[in-house]
Formats: C-alpha cells, structure tokens, sequence
C-alpha cells in the first residue's frame, strides 16, 4: 500500500516510493554512499528525465551496486550506471504513455 504523498513505480522489478517535494534540489539521505560524481549524475538524470530526484537515487544506486559487483574496470561505472537508469525510466515513460492512451482512445 502506498501513503498519500507518495509515488510509487514498478519498474523491471523495482518497487519504488518517492515523496513528492521532498527532493528538490538535494540528493537525499539515501545518497550519502554515492560520490560526488555519481551524486551529480543523479541530479542530471533527474532533470533530463523529469523523474523525481528520490526515485532516480534509488535507482542509480541499485544499478551501481550490481555493476560493482562484477565490474573488473570501475572506471565507466557512473556511465553504464546512467545509461541504464535512462533505460528504465524511459521504459516506465512509455509504459506509462501507452496505458493512458488506451484509456483515451477507449
């Protein structure tokens, strides 16, 4: 159940809630374990992707912790990391579009 306030997304096995309002300017608290780099990859993502700030931290931090894993060269992490969260906030997007289309051309 999500609260009032609240956005939830399900995205390629994601369950997500982010506060509305909450992250304006500021990578929250969940960040903190992100560099500065990677903190200002996830500001960028979420302005490039109209996507709240919250969600894309959460995302881009699972991303990275999978790429870690099993990452011999570290160097383009923040890269593929980015690139992948774009993936699954486009596919939400057009997800998302498709099922409001429906509902209009019903």
């Amino acid at each position: 159940m999500v609260a009032r306030g609240v956005h939830a997304l399900q995205v390629e096995g994601y369950a997500m809630h982010a506060r509305h309002g909450a992250e304006a300017t500021q990578v929250d608290e969940h960040a903190d374990s992100l560099s500065a780099s990677d903190r200002f990859a996830v500001e960028a993502l979420a302005r490039e992707m109209g996507a709240e700030l919250a969600l894309v931290t959460e995302l881009y931090e699972r991303e990275l912790a999978q790429l870690q894993a099993s990452a011999k060269v570290r160097g383009f992490l923040s890269v593929l990391t980015g690139r992948k969260v774009r993936m699954v906030l486009r596919a939400h997007r057009s997800a998302h579009n498709s099922r409001h289309e429906s509902r209009i051309h019903a």
